[in-house]
This record gives structure tokens, sequence and C-alpha cells, in this order.
């Protein structure tokens, strides 16, 4: 068994992930600020969108960040899940910020409030269109390049914003043609997209929060049930000390006539190979009967 994930260079991971902090940042920044100074709900809900993207690249690069750190006797079990907490908070809030939208929207509809958007609107999300199609492409090489396959899934969750932007700029242009209440309709539509990626980051969150996500038990069996000496696997626990960071408790049956030395050794060497084909354990504890 070899680990993939020892020949990756995590460093140049950290820089995609950054580089996908900034290109978000950059388009949510453009369209909120647009959607502000044209009174658009729905220019202003597509900048939320790519805010809440722009935060979940952010977590991705912290977490990178912080995997590439050593345990300090300060903080000897990593960063606990305080991140998780934060990230659940962030999409609380902008869901909380996109629900109100669409109960503006849906008050602006029920008096036939007009709405003030112009060509400027249009510029706006066709250049996120062009960012967002480099970075999928972006993604998809870094992928291949750096042998790093989650890349390649966030390459394919680009077509949401896709979707988000095209929506918009057909509404835009759909209201700038007299259709009644369209950016309005549109504006509702995208605040339900946000909400259900919201509600789908806050169960990543929860799934940290709550081990579920936590190293598979057959996992560590693969990389240790072949070891000699080791006559029974009797339980295998794992937690989340911090972002896609985990700790293992094993309990293992060893022969009655097991030394002390040799204890020391087969869980030296067990910590070894653990930390080797499952890197993202940081913390292995081990306990003999």
């Amino acid at each position: 068994m070899e680990s993939a994930e020892n020949h990756i260079n995590m460093k140049k991971v950290q820089d995609v992930y950054y580089t996908c902090f900034l290109s978000y940042f950059f388009i949510s920044l453009m369209l909120l600020v647009v959607g502000y100074l044209g009174y658009s709900t729905i220019i202003v809900n597509s900048g939320f969108y790519f805010a809440l993207s722009m935060i979940l690249y952010a977590m991705m690069f912290i977490g990178v960040k912080v995997n590439s750190y050593e345990f300090t006797k300060k903080y000897p079990y990593g960063i606990g899940k305080l991140h998780f907490i934060f990230f659940s908070l962030v999409a609380v809030g902008i869901s909380f910020a996109s629900a109100i939208i669409i109960s503006i929207s849906v008050g602006g509809m029920a008096r036939g409030a007009l709405t003030y958007v112009d060509s400027i609107a249009v510029i706006a999300h066709v250049i996120a269109i062009v960012f967002n199609e480099m970075l999928r492409r972006y993604l998809e090489q870094a992928s291949v390049r750096l042998s790093y396959k989650r890349f390649l899934k966030h390459s394919r969750e680009t077509w949401v914003g896709l979707m988000v932007l095209v929506v918009a700029i057909a509404c835009i242009i759909l209201r700038q043609l007299g259709v009644v209440n369209i950016e309005y309709i549109g504006s509702i539509c995208i605040s339900v997209v946000i909400l259900i990626t919201s509600v789908i980051f806050l169960k990543l969150a929860f799934d940290g929060l709550t081990d579920y996500r936590s190293v598979k038990p057959k996992e560590v069996q693969k990389v240790i049930g072949s070891m000699p000496d080791i006559t029974e696997i009797k339980e295998i626990k794992t937690r989340s000390i911090g972002y896609e960071m985990y700790e293992l408790d094993l309990a293992l049956v060893v022969d009655g006539a097991f030394t002390v030395k040799k204890a020391e050794l087969l869980e030296k060497s067990i910590k070894e190979k653990i930390k080797e084909y499952l890197p993202n354990i940081k913390i292995v504890m081990v306990d003999f009967t």
C-alpha cells in the first residue's frame, strides 16, 4: 500500500486554494458593490453566493495550512473544532442575509417597486463568468499537475456559480426589456440556491463537530491488520481535532507473553505506519491488552 498524499506538495495545494479565495473575493466584492450602487437585489444576491464560496476556500486554505503544522506543547491536541463553529456561524449569517433579500423581493413584487440596473451590471456578470470559467480550468489543471483529486471535484462545483450568473444576467436583461418583477423572481431563486448551499455547508460543519467524517475503521484495519504480533483489533475510535485532522485510539490484543520493550517497539511501528498511510491522523494512542 502506498500513500498518495505523501507525494503531494501541500504548499502548492495551499497556493491553489489561496488563488481560488482571491478570485472569489474579487467576484463577490465586484457584484456586491455594483448591486449596492445599482439598488439591485439580484446582483447583491449573486455577490452573496460568491462570498459564501470565498469563505469555503478560505476555510480550505486555513485547514491545509494548519495540517502542515506540528503539534506543540501548548496545543498538543491541535486546534480543536473552532473552525467548524466559525464556518457554521458564517453560513448561518449569509443564509439570514439571503432570507432578508427574499423578504425584500417579495415586498417589492407586492408594491410593484422598480429597481435601477444598467449595462454595468451585465458587464460585471460577464466578467464574473469569465473568472468563474478560468477558475474551473485552473482547478482541473491543478488536479492533474498536483495529483490532488479534490480539485477536480471543486472544478465541477463551479457550474452552480455559472448558473447563478446566467440567471442573473437573463433577469437583468429581461427587466430592462420591461418584464415586470423578473429581477425579484430571479433574486428569490438565487436566494433559494444560497440557502441550500448554506445548509450543505452546515451539514459539513456538523459532520466535523460530530466526527461523522472521521477516518473509517476499515481504513485503519487495512493498514495494521496484517502486522505481526497483533492477534486481534479490539477497538478503533477516531475523532476530529481540526480541519481534516484526526486522533486515533486503538485497543489491540497481543500475545500474553509480550514484553514491555517489545510492546514499545510495536507501538512505535504502528504509529509510523498509520502516519505514513493515513497522514490526516495526527495523534495515535495505542492500548495493548
